[in-house]
């Protein structure tokens, strides 16, 4: 898809070279891609501080092993 955008030089230059892209198309592509696969990660990390998750769980407890584990 063509698209015609106004992005700012100096923007830009730090972009290329922070990613190693040759052009400020590909440039752009890296950005959109990294963007499109990292969000879903940084969804994740807004639940942080939410307290969906107890505390006192302890999965060794729910599987019937001892607290101190069974090396």
């Amino acid at each position: 898809m063509r698209t015609n955008i106004e992005i700012d030089d100096k923007v830009m230059k730090r972009a290329m070279k922070a990613t190693g892209a040759k052009t400020k198309r590909e440039t752009v592509d890296i950005a959109l891609r990294r963007i499109a696969h990292d969000r879903p990660r940084l969804n994740i990390l807004d639940l942080v501080g939410k307290e969906l998750i107890d505390p006192g769980y302890d999965i060794r407890v729910a599987r019937g092993e001892s607290r101190r584990g069974s090396r």
